[in-house]
């Protein structure tokens, strides 16, 4: 597994501080429960199943991709509470990188094709994200967390090996909320909504050796995060999460005076299990 160099650098340059203090919000008169704190505040490592349905709608002649299956994977995640500096409010700090790869069930036509067409192609899907915003303390068992985040995703759909091949490359920019709330001294619930508009997404296809750019339209995308954290010991905790998130893909210009990309809509559902270590 590969993480591109650039997203790669702007992730360890944003968490760098994450690695050497961290602190649990307050306000006057409150203090956290620790675990409610330490749930925010860890690396955690999991392994996944994604399932990804895919849809492709062709508006020139009816004729449309659908694709749908399960990819395992595994994805890492840290994030911190920074304490106030200079009069700002504490900090939360987050990343993560998620990758998935497998084979899916195609259901279609490309332009190589006569008819419709059924067989399994090769998926792969690397998810890389950087958050932050202020953390409110609303009671000693409740964090909220506004945020503004950053991703970027790579999805490459190797439809037919040595024939066919796309690569759809994005940038995201959004805005989420996520919270913390204890329900036991060990158990915390954890959640996270957000919503995003593509940047200059384009894809990249590779038709039996000729290569075909294609700039697509941005789009509204959304996600929500639902899992539970419970702490085994102050450092350790064991994790249980499910994603779910639905992007779309604007329909391309043409190229070449011949070829062009349909709209698609696309839901990813994530569940992982994992283990996380509280600093």
């Amino acid at each position: 597994m590969k993480i591109k160099t650039s997203f790669r650098a702007a992730l360890l340059a944003a968490l760098a501080p994450l690695a050497l203090q961290s602190a649990a919000p307050a306000r006057a008169g409150i203090a956290p429960d620790w675990n409610v704190s330490a749930a925010l505040s860890q690396i955690s490592v999991y392994g996944d199943g994604l399932l990804q349905n895919y849809h492709e709608s062709d508006a020139i002649n009816g004729a449309s991709d659908h694709e749908n299956g399960v990819l395992p994977g595994a994805s890492i995640e840290i994030g911190s509470m920074v304490p106030p500096l200079r009069g700002f409010p504490n900090l939360y700090l987050g990343g993560g990188f998620q990758y998935n790869s497998g084979n899916v069930d195609y259901h279609g036509t490309n332009i190589t094709a006569t008819g419709l067409l059924n067989f399994q192609t090769r998926t792969r899907i690397e998810n890389g994200t950087i958050e932050g915003g202020p953390a409110f303390l609303l009671s000693p068992r409740l964090i909220v967390i506004p945020l503004v985040y950053w991703g970027q995703r790579d999805w490459n759909r190797n439809i037919e090996p040595g024939i066919e091949g796309e690569d759809y490359r994005t940038n995201r920019i959004g805005a989420a909320v996520r919270a913390a709330f204890g329900l036991t001294p060990h158990l915390t619930a954890i959640g996270r909504v957000g919503v995003a508009t593509t940047l200059s997404p384009q894809m990249t296809a590779q038709i039996e050796g000729y290569t075909f750019k294609f700039a697509q339209k941005s789009a509204v995308e959304a996600e929500a995060e639902a899992g539970f954290d419970y702490a085994l010991t102050p450092q350790w905790h064991l994790r249980a999460l499910m994603d779910i998130g639905g992007f779309t893909y604007g329909r391309s210009a043409v190229v070449d005076d011949a070829f062009y990309e349909p709209s698609s809509s696309t839901t990813d559902i994530s569940a992982k299990i994992g283990i996380g270590w509280s600093f």
